[in-house]
This record gives structure tokens, C-alpha cells and sequence, in this order.
């Protein structure tokens, strides 16, 4: 059962040796306005072999901005976490395009170890609007 941040429900995700997770949605957004993508993110090593002990181990948010086609116009570089601890807020302010009529936002976890040795838990993901 994943440690919750807030709320009644988390998202973790584990593998079994050498795991790419990637979760998205894609949302609507106004060309021109400004957003904060936001997540909190839980990495774990449970016993010294788990998540950050892997060289390629990240928790990152992505934003990608979409034209109507679904074309992806601009990749933001992500914001990540490559070590274990306790929650912590990623955040990544932006202004989409004047093409922009889309925003995939993307949760990514690389992990190295298997299941029992770690995971990454995710909760109150969020995109504002920002005035």
C-alpha cells in the first residue's frame, strides 16, 4: 500500500529489476497562458539497494507542449528527484506557446532495483493555471 501525501489514494510504481514507468495525461490548455505543473513524489530504498543506488535512477515530471495534431512542439526539460527520501514537490512554471493547445503532463520513474528493495510514490499531481 503506498504512503499517502494527502488525500485517500497515491500512485507507486516498482519493477522487477531495470523498470521504466511512464504515466501521462494530456490537458487542454490556452496558447499564451502561463502554468505550474506540480507533483509530490516519495522515492524509497528499503534496504540499501533500492531507489538512487541505480546510476540511472530518476522520479521526473515532464511537461510537454502539443499542437492540435498531437505533435509535440517543445519538450521543458524535466525536473527529478534521483535519490530516496521523503515526499517532495516538483514544480515547473511555464508559458505555452502560441501553438500550444495542448499539455501532455508526464510522470516518469526509472528505478534500477526490484520491487522489494524500492519504489517511487506519487500524489497530488497538479496543472494551474498561473495568473
Amino acid at each position: 500500500m503506498p504512503q499517502i501525501h494527502s488525500g485517500s489514494q497515491a500512485v507507486r510504481t516498482h519493477a522487477d529489476a531495470n523498470g521504466h514507468t511512464v504515466i501521462y495525461q494530456d490537458v487542454a490548455v490556452v496558447p499564451g497562458a502561463t502554468y505550474r505543473a506540480s507533483a509530490w513524489v516519495r522515492a524509497v530504498d528499503l534496504r540499501g539497494k533500492g531507489f538512487g543506488t541505480s546510476p540511472g535512477d530518476r522520479a521526473a515530471l515532464i511537461v510537454q507542449e502539443m499542437a492540435p495534431c498531437g505533435m509535440v512542439l517543445r519538450e521543458h526539460e524535466p525536473v527529478a528527484v534521483r535519490e530516496a527520501g521523503p515526499y517532495r514537490r516538483l514544480e515547473k512554471v511555464f508559458t505555452a506557446s502560441e501553438k500550444t493547445t495542448c499539455v501532455r503532463f508526464i510522470l516518469e520513474t526509472v528505478i534500477g532495483c526490484k520491487y522489494d528493495e524500492g519504489h517511487v510514490t506519487w500524489d497530488d499531481c497538479a496543472l494551474e493555471r498561473v495568473e
